[in-house]
């Protein structure tokens, strides 16, 4: 997931051309390569500035910007494009507007260094939550791409949703859940993502065979709760024989989770607590 093959153009493409022809040269090969745009264009009067900055929007987002820096790989380029886009102005980039479903990681990283690109106008966040998309997503965040704090939340919704839906499934199909998030928790310890580090740790910390208290459940309740944690909705925790039960969800349908005093071994059946 690091690293992408270098452009297949030697040569710009004619996107590219037309931006290097009007623009600074690069400085380098870095991902900082391109900084010098930034106040080139800012400099324009601003219809010109605008025409350029449309012309980068639109040929970033359609992956036409191929060969602008043709000695470094494609993921460094794509983040030096990302960088100008995210550096720029509102006022260059107004009416700059994509609204379209991404294709292959290259977009969804794209995507993310990208204002204004609309993956789906409900639910978005729903249509990168695969797991195979986390570790570029976590890269890109790392990079400092424009969306950072919402991609960061994402990949934490998509670890919080998948121990919840794999509370019901067995063991096994959990604990492979959790270890999930304990190598994301370590990837976005690195992307300098320190909150949603902090709760994937301490979700895949539930994997661990030790005594638990109420206080451990109610914390449970809220790293489980699918979506986001409510933490106005105080769990009500009861004892019930050798495990500890708790409502995980309320509506539309209940759900109990179940938590083994001993071991901290749990699990959730559908219907409400026991009386």
């Amino acid at each position: 997931m690091g690293t992408m093959s270098p452009p297949p153009e030697s040569e710009p493409s004619d996107e590219a051309a037309l931006l290097l022809a009007e623009l600074p040269p690069p400085q380098g090969n870095g991902e900082d390569a391109l900084h010098a745009w930034v106040p080139a264009l800012q400099a324009l009067p601003l219809r010109d500035g605008q025409v350029l900055s449309e012309l980068l929007y639109f040929g970033y987002v359609q992956g036409k910007l191929r060969g602008v820096l043709p000695e470094t790989s494609a993921l460094t380029e794509l983040r030096a494009l990302g960088r100008v886009l995210r550096d720029l102005p509102d006022e260059l980039l107004h009416g700059c507007v994509w609204d379209r479903m991404h294709a292959s990681t290259e977009d969804v990283r794209r995507w993310t260094w990208t204002r204004e690109w609309t993956l789906l106008s409900q639910d978005e966040d729903l249509m990168v939550m695969e797991d195979a998309l986390i570790p570029a997503l976590l890269e890109e965040v790392g990079a400092g791409c424009t969306k950072r704090a919402y991609v960061a939340s994402i990949v934490a919704h998509h670890a919080r949703d998948k121990a919840h839906g794999a509370l019901g499934r067995g063991a096994a199909v959990l604990a492979e859940s959790l270890a999930c998030a304990g190598a994301w928790a370590e990837l976005a310890q690195r992307a300098g993502a320190l909150a949603e580090a902090e709760y994937m740790t301490r979700l895949a910390g539930y994997r661990s065979v030790r005594v638990v208290d109420a206080d451990d459940v109610t914390q449970r309740v809220y790293d489980l709760r699918r979506c986001y944690p409510d933490p106005a909705r105080v769990p009500v925790v009861r004892a019930v024989g050798d495990r500890y039960q708790a409502q995980l969800v309320e509506r539309p349908f209940q759900r109990t989770l179940h938590v083994e005093r001993a071991t901290g071994r749990m699990w959730t059946t559908d219907g409400s607590v026991e009386r």
